[in-house]
């Protein structure tokens, strides 16, 4: 094989090569990329770290916070992070919470979202489309508690 038969080989090689590389550059985040999340997700997402946080505070205060707004000045007062103390959920309405009273539940508190109809469900059986943590920090979303319904009438 002459030389420039083996220079015209390599070059054919490296352009293939390079074509190869190209390709998986360009095309690689088209592939990978996945879908925004679900107002859903991000309301069970914006609800669990509520949660977390609310324990948070009750470990420092020795109570449950009163409501969002004094669970939000104590975050931005201790500057943890600037997206927490956001109380929203994907729909962009303000999360709900209620601590219970004595009489209630007591120690105990609700924290939920009205779901995408916006509309507070807190009184309707089953709570409507409205997602909720439980004090345990279980959530309950209008599928979960389909499912639980399901179950006990078996």
């Amino acid at each position: 094989m002459s030389r420039f038969s083996m220079l015209r080989c390599f070059i054919g090689g490296c352009a293939v090569l390079l074509t190869v590389v190209l390709a998986v550059v360009l095309l690689a985040p088209v592939f990978s990329r996945r879908p925004p999340p679900t107002p859903t997700i991000v309301t069970t997402g914006n609800l669990t770290q509520t949660y977390t946080d609310i324990l948070w505070f009750e470990e420092l205060e020795g109570r449950w916070p009163s409501n969002l707004d004094e669970l939000g000045s104590k975050l931005q007062a201790e500057e943890i992070g600037s997206e927490r103390g956001r109380f929203v959920d994907g729909w962009g309405h303000t999360l709900k919470y209620v601590v219970t009273t004595p009489e209630f539940n007591p120690g105990r508190f609700d924290l939920y979202s009205v779901g995408p109809n916006g509309k507070d469900d807190y009184a309707v059986p089953n709570f409507g489309d409205d997602i909720h943590v439980r004090s345990d920090g279980t959530i309950m979303s209008p599928a979960t508690r389909r499912k639980i319904g399901q179950e006990q009438l078996q």
